[in-house]
């Protein structure tokens, strides 16, 4: 995701699900409808529809997979799938 973030300048990033529970994580600029949006989805659970947003700024993860929660609190919290490693990271309003 860092590299499509990179090479295609998209500061965004959405997690979103539908009613059916698919996950969506998205790439894009929020303050230019034109720009290219990369989108993957994902394997998870989530519980309802939601769309959470937040800055790639703000994601400075060690190398690795990880595992990732995001609470109705606008807190994400990314565990990495093979160290004993997590991080906090507040979403945007």
């Amino acid at each position: 995701m860092k590299t499509a973030s990179t090479v295609y300048s998209l500061p965004d990033l959405s997690f979103s699900s539908d009613e059916n529970g698919q996950i969506t994580i998205k790439l894009f600029n929020k303050e230019d409808e034109t720009s290219n949006v990369y989108e993957q989805t994902v394997t998870g659970n989530s519980t309802g529809s939601y769309d959470l947003c937040m800055k790639m700024e703000n994601l400075r993860l060690h190398a690795g997979d990880y595992h990732v929660e995001v609470s109705t609190k606008r807190i994400s919290v990314w565990k990495h799938q093979r160290l004993d490693l997590k991080y906090f990271i507040a979403l945007e309003p």
